[in-house]
C-alpha cells in the first residue's frame, strides 16, 4: 500500500524488498533509503495517454480527438497501464496533435 510522508505532498512511497545480484559495501548499507525507478514492463513504440482522457460512452472506451473546432469521440482498445497512464492498442495512431490533452471543460453532452 502506498503511503505519503506528508499529507500536503501527493508523492506516494512504496516499501519494497529487493534481492540484489551484487552489493558494494562502500556505498550500500542495510536499512539505507534509496530513490529508484522500478520498470515492470517496457513496450517499444507504444502510445500512452493519461487515464483521465479515456471515457466510457455507451459501454465503449473512447478518447476525444480535436477535429477542427470541436472534439470527436474515437473508440479505442486499451492495453496495459499504470494508475496515471494507459496504453492505446487500437483506435489511434501516434501522430503529433492527434489527441488533445483535455485541459478545458468539455461541453455537457460529453
Amino acid at each position: 500500500m502506498a503511503k505519503t510522508r506528508n499529507w500536503r505532498v501527493p508523492t506516494k512511497y512504496f516499501e519494497t524488498i529487493l534481492s540484489l545480484d551484487a552489493v558494494d559495501p562502500a556505498l550500500m548499507k542495510p536499512g539505507q533509503a534509496v530513490r529508484a525507478t522500478i520498470s515492470l514492463e517496457q513496450i517499444e513504440g507504444a502510445l500512452s495517454v493519461p487515464r483521465g482522457s479515456v471515457f466510457d460512452k455507451d459501454g465503449k472506451r473512447v478518447v476525444y480527438r480535436l477535429e477542427g473546432r470541436s472534439f470527436a469521440p474515437v473508440e479505442v482498445a486499451l492495453g496495459p497501464g499504470s494508475p496515471a497512464r494507459v496504453v492505446i492498442e487500437k483506435g489511434l495512431r501516434p501522430v503529433t496533435g492527434s489527441l488533445c490533452g483535455i485541459r478545458r471543460r468539455l461541453p455537457r453532452s460529453f
